[in-house]
């Protein structure tokens, strides 16, 4: 396991409360033109627009619309990320959003694997990791990329959180459907899916199929991706052979193949400023202010709002902001009318090494990162993105930011 031997385990948990979905129908959303982080010229007007009908002209990028409607205008829209600006356009939906993207696809888990891997690719589905592309996530190889064990990742990521497991109660037939699927798809010898300890007992067992159900540890950040891999590979699974997507991901290729449609709905927690949480669906494009007032959610000068969770969460500047797939959480921070904190110099306190669930020495990281010196920083590469050294550090140090700027970078350089 390497740097991984001895995980810590942190004091937070994660959440695994049952609260059913409450449903909202935004008649007006904004689709991002987004793919991978870079932002896409527009290829389309005003008028009529038919769900997977493609919104951009940018060579072999595919942005689809997941609705039939009218296009009102191209516009421009922040990005959950923090993008600024981007290219858009507004939509008008249809008041019956039953209209499929393309034609379904009769027993998918029986068509010829080749099929179904390049209407995958050509389909537009996005990646439920905002700012990466599909392939990315989920490599779309087909045959070349060897699987041995497939996880679907229905663990929450951020505290507070619970519209992954959520998801799975009230989905549980079509996700095990879609176990069988992308099992057929990848060849794995195993498909697993990873829940938050002690969430077994609340899950429809007898429609997750032949799922096995794998339960990760409650301490955050144990749920993450890199953390599961790294619990399969001390097993004795090739590191190289696992995959692990996130449940809306999964359950978005079943639905695009079964269904003929493009995912349409997000699926979010909402943490109020009093912590009070619920768990709701808005159509995909929804902007955040429609979303905080058809909930109630109120938000008062000072107060800090989050898409996500309040360790992860990508920190908002505009209401206009629009819900994309993989936003799994708004949450509000209640603020005051101090000065906001500045970052200053490390002191060496300590507090992110102590926390630092990997045993890295975030301090140490960060000094050479903070200047762009990515490849002196050792241990970065092992980082894991949970967001505790700058969630203790007494100097609000932006260390997690900085690890993520190397990962990007030293990335790069590789290729």
């Amino acid at each position: 396991m390497g740097w991984f031997d001895g995980m810590k385990k942190i004091a937070f948990s994660l959440s695994g409360d049952e609260r059913p979905f409450t449903h909202h129908r935004a008649e007006e959303v904004v689709v991002p033109l987004v793919s991978g982080g870079v932002a896409c010229r527009s290829g389309l007007g005003s008028g009529p627009v038919d769900a997977g009908a493609r919104l951009t002209e940018e060579g072999d990028v595919v942005i689809a619309s997941p609705f039939s409607g009218r296009i009102v205008t191209p516009t421009v829209t922040p990005y959950p990320t923090g993008l600024r600006s981007v290219p858009a356009v507004r939509i008008e939906v249809d008041a019956d959003d039953s209209a499929t993207a393309f034609d379904p696809v009769a027993n998918p888990e029986k068509a010829p694997v080749a099929d179904l891997w390049a209407r995958l690719k050509d389909s537009g589905l996005p990646s439920f990791v905002p700012g990466r592309s599909l392939e990315s996530v989920f490599p779309v190889g087909g045959a070349d990329e060897k699987t041995h064990t497939l996880v679907i990742n229905a663990a929450d990521q951020d505290l507070g959180l619970c519209s992954r497991i959520q998801t799975v109660r009230e989905n549980a037939g079509d996700l095990g459907r879609a176990g069988a699927l992308l099992q057929h798809m990848t060849g794995a010898a195993r498909v697993r899916l990873a829940v938050v300890s002690g969430t077994e007992s609340s899950l429809p067992k007898e429609e997750l199929g032949s799922l096995e159900i794998a339960a990760v540890p409650a301490d955050f950040p144990q749920s993450f991706d890199r953390v599961i891999k790294t619990r399969l590979a001390a097993e004795g699974v090739p590191a190289a052979e696992i995959r692990v997507l996130p449940v809306g991901l999964a359950l978005a290729i079943y639905r695009l193949f079964s269904e003929g449609k493009l995912p349409d709905y997000v699926a979010l927690t909402l943490v109020g400023r009093d912590g009070r949480k619920k768990n709701v669906t808005v159509r995909t494009g929804t902007s955040l202010g429609t979303v905080l007032d058809a909930f109630g959610l109120a938000v008062r000068d000072y107060d800090r709002v989050l898409m996500g969770g309040a360790l992860n969460g990508y920190a908002q500047f505009s209401f206009e902001t629009p819900v994309v797939p993989g936003i799994e959480g708004v949450t509000v921070l209640e603020g005051d009318a101090k000065t906001p904190p500045r970052p200053s110099p490390c002191t060496n306190c300590g507090a992110c090494v102590d926390v630092c669930p990997a045993r890295l020495q975030p301090n140490s990281m960060g000094r050479y990162c903070e200047y762009n010196r990515f490849e002196e920083a050792e241990g970065v590469e092992f980082c894991i993105e949970c967001g505790l050294c700058s969630h203790v550090c007494p100097c609000y140090r932006p260390l997690k930011q900085w690890f993520v700027l190397a990962h990007e970078a030293l990335a790069g350089s590789e290729e």
